[in-house]
């Protein structure tokens, strides 16, 4: 077997399925509770494919509470897509 070191870091991929974008947007609300009228929710950017692009750290965050056997999941498949550089 062999291994490949990824930084939390690093951008990955994923499609949010709606409990995804519902997760987002009450962290959002969550976090700018008391400025939602300066800084309104803003959702998630998602290319043509429906593919949303993020930092590890970040969706692991941000979906923690979906991230455990039996959990609805908050990306399709609960696939992650990673970049890598082809040799």
């Amino acid at each position: 077997m062999k291994w490949k070191a990824f930084n939390l870091n690093e951008t990955v991929r994923v499609k949010l399925t709606p409990l995804g974008r519902t997760l987002h947007q009450d962290r959002w609300n969550a976090l700018f509770k008391d400025v939602l009228d300066r800084f309104p929710y803003t959702p998630v950017k998602e290319d043509k494919d429906g593919y949303s692009e993020w930092q590890l750290w970040d969706l692991m965050d941000c979906m923690a509470s979906t991230l455990h056997m039996g959990a609805l999941p908050a990306f399709e498949r609960n696939n992650i897509e990673f970049e890598i550089e082809e040799d």
